[in-house]
């Protein structure tokens, strides 16, 4: 039979299914890239897992009720865009597919270098969908004063 953490389990995803929400809700998914870089002390920077979350929670305009919810996956490690192929692509499509009750939408974050490849390939792997699926990338960090990548994940 199921063991009572199962059930538990069960029962919270068939209640966030059954419950309806007023807002939208996101799953964003990390891969890596600069977007969620960090900029260390001596100038340099690196892919921290959870940086883009704790930058994401900051933003003022999530007291809006107009933006949607979010949650954020992140690969594990992150990855450079250029290491991105047909195992990433798998995962960002599984990612989607486990996902694809629990939310209203879907944001692939990644590097610049092949992130037109990727959005090309899952065009297909995702096919027919009836909910969206946008990628995303930035020239600069999340963090720096004067950079795209807050427009590019909240326009």
């Amino acid at each position: 039979m199921f063991s009572e953490t199962q059930l538990d389990s069960a029962l919270d995803i068939h209640h966030e299914l059954l419950v309806p929400h007023t807002k939208k809700k996101i799953l964003l998914i990390n891969t890596g890239g600069v977007m969620g870089m960090e900029r260390k002390e001596d100038g340099t920077s690196e892919m921290r897992p959870g940086f883009l979350k704790e930058q994401m929670e900051s933003f003022p305009e999530n007291s809006s009720a107009d933006m949607p919810d979010f949650d954020i996956i992140e690969f594990d490690p992150l990855i450079e865009s250029a290491d991105v192929g047909p195992e990433e692509w798998q995962k960002i499509a599984e990612l989607v597919d486990v996902n694809y009750l629990l939310y209203d939408g879907f944001v692939v974050v990644m590097g610049t270098d092949t992130l037109a490849y990727s959005a090309c390939m899952l065009s297909f792997m995702l096919e027919n969908l009836a909910k969206t699926v946008v990628f995303t990338a930035s020239q600069l960090q999340i963090s720096d004063v004067y950079t795209d990548a807050r427009r590019n994940l909240l326009v």
